[in-house]
């Protein structure tokens, strides 16, 4: 894991339920920093954060789509399965069933 995306994990779990807001905007502009061991720490906490916390659905899946587009998420690895369940979980809160099961592969 990267130091700087560690030391805003170590952080923002801390924190993010009274300062949902910042530890996501933070947390976002950490995506093109990433290093494979990043990712999955980094979506768990950006989804719950603004998904759970925010009810941003749509800023999930834009920052689920960034994250998708870096080359540690190539198809089959453990991150782009992260990812995927990330998609799915982020339609299922906003209540879109059907776009959660088409979520495979994007």
């Amino acid at each position: 894991m990267s130091t700087k995306i560690g030391a805003y994990l170590e952080s923002a779990w801390g924190r993010h339920d009274k300062e949902g807001a910042a530890v996501f905007a933070e947390g976002s502009d950490l995506v093109e920093q990433v290093t494979a061991g990043d990712v999955q720490p980094l979506a768990r906490v950006l989804f719950h954060t603004g998904a759970e916390h925010l009810g941003r659905f749509a800023d999930v899946l834009a920052v689920r789509a960034r994250l998708r587009a870096r080359p540690e998420c190539v198809e089959g690895t453990p991150e782009a399965r992260a990812l995927w369940r990330l998609t799915s979980a982020a339609h299922l809160c906003a209540g879109d069933g059907a776009a959660a099961r088409d979520a495979e592969g994007q």
